[in-house]
Order: C-alpha cells, then sequence, then structure tokens
C-alpha cells in the first residue's frame, strides 16, 4: 500500500516561495486598487476590483496540489508585501488567512487534483478568496454595512474575484502547462512521497 505524501518538497516549497515573492511585490500596487476604488466609490466598488490579488493563492493551489499551499503562498506573499513596505502593515497577515484558507478550501473540495482542476474550481477559489478578504474588513476596519449592502458585496467580491484573479490564475496556469514546469514538479513529488 502506497504511503500518503507528506509535507511538501523542496522544489514545492521553492516554486510557493517564487509565487509568492513575485505576487507580492505585484500586489503592493494592486492591492492600493481596491482601497482607492472604496474612497471614490465606497465597499462595494472596493469589492468588485479586489479580485487582482488572488491571483498567486489561486495558482498556487493549482500547481501544488497539497493541503495548505494556497494558503502558505499567501503567507508568503504578505511577508513579501510587509518587507516592501505596504501600509497596511503586520495586519496584512490577517488578510493573507482570510484569502489563502479559502482558496485552499475550494480545492480540498476537489481532492486537490484528484478531480480535475479547470476553469470554474480556479474562477470559484479567486472568487472565495476575494469574499475572504471582503469579509475581514468590517473586522479590522469596522465598516459599517446594511445588510443588503453587504451582502451585495460579498456577491459583487465573490464575481470580481472570480473573474479578475480566477481567470488571469487559469491563464497562467495553462501556459505553464503547456512548459512542462508543472507536470516535472508533480511527478518530483510523487517519487519523493
Amino acid at each position: 500500500m502506497a504511503e500518503k505524501k507528506k509535507g511538501f518538497t523542496t522544489q514545492e516549497i521553492i516554486l510557493l516561495a517564487v509565487l509568492g515573492v513575485v505576487f507580492g511585490i505585484l500586489n503592493v500596487v494592486l492591492g492600493q486598487v481596491p482601497q482607492w476604488a472604496g474612497a471614490i466609490g465606497g465597499p462595494l466598488f472596493s469589492a468588485a476590483v479586489g479580485g487582482f490579488v488572488q491571483i498567486s493563492q489561486t495558482l498556487g493551489g493549482y500547481i501544488v496540489r497539497r493541503p495548505g499551499a494556497a494558503t502558505l503562498v499567501m503567507l508568503i506573499n504578505v511577508a513579501a508585501q510587509f518587507l516592501a513596505g505596504n501600509p497596511t502593515g503586520a495586519l496584512l497577515f490577517a488578510f493573507g488567512l482570510a484569502q489563502g484558507i479559502p482558496a485552499d478550501l475550494v480545492f480540498a473540495c476537489r481532492g486537490y487534483g484528484k478531480k480535475p482542476i479547470g476553469f470554474w474550481t480556479m474562477f470559484i477559489a479567486a472568487g472565495m478568496a476575494n469574499v475572504g478578504c471582503q469579509l475581514i474588513f468590517p473586522l479590522l476596519f469596522e465598516w459599517s454595512y446594511s445588510g443588503t449592502e453587504f451582502v451585495l458585496s460579498l456577491f459583487t467580491s465573490f464575481i470580481g474575484g472570480g473573474i479578475e484573479g480566477g481567470i488571469i490564475a487559469y491563464i497562467l496556469a495553462k501556459a505553464l502547462d503547456r512548459t512542462g514546469l508543472i507536470q516535472s514538479i508533480r511527478k518530483n513529488s510523487d517519487k519523493n512521497a
């Protein structure tokens, strides 16, 4: 009987770290977009454009199909943002968990790759990550919503996350699939399991 995989391989950790750092630096800028949008159009507008910061964990969960991959890449992402001077400071780590865990839960529902991970899984993972981000705003910043506005912001953040983060992550994943990099990582992971 084959043993279950234990932990991440070195190759997987390096890949997740690279994704986290690259997108963390990008997110220092991209993360400002929903803040500007919120200042201009309020929480609903902010929710609609926050999905661009959901790419790294969605892509990381697609490539490294293990429990916690999406959350780990997001924590590396926010650590890179923190070190790069994101003005949100240490609160970034709450955002990292709030965005990584929902994406991981979506990949868990797909058996971390035992079932094919396609467009809709990526869309839903990024959408749920964006919902997680939206849920943390009222807790950390005491945003006040009416019941209807809050529900609309969750729906808007899901759609925005799916469109902005999920579609971009899907396109990047398919491009990486064509290079053979992902298959190489998965073969090495299976050998080292």
